[in-house]
């Protein structure tokens, strides 16, 4: 069974992650992102120290990887 990142790269033209992260980061097409939810960047005293710091580690890399 392939991985799921490479299937998607072998059928899709581009793809779009409707979530504010993407599910896997070796894509060799373009992909869109959906970030509709940074509200630990505005109001950061209403998240636990671990809260914000998963929010920001993985919405980084996303951030990093989406074209």
């Amino acid at each position: 069974m392939r991985r799921v990142s490479e299937q998607i790269s072998a059928e899709c033209d581009v793809v779009l992650f409707p979530l504010c992260f993407m599910a896997t980061y070796r894509l060799d097409v373009p992909s869109i992102v959906s970030f509709h939810d940074l509200q630990h960047e505005s109001f950061p005293q209403f998240f636990n120290w671990r809260s914000l710091r998963a929010r920001r580690v993985r919405f980084g890399a996303t951030f990093r990887h989406a074209s």
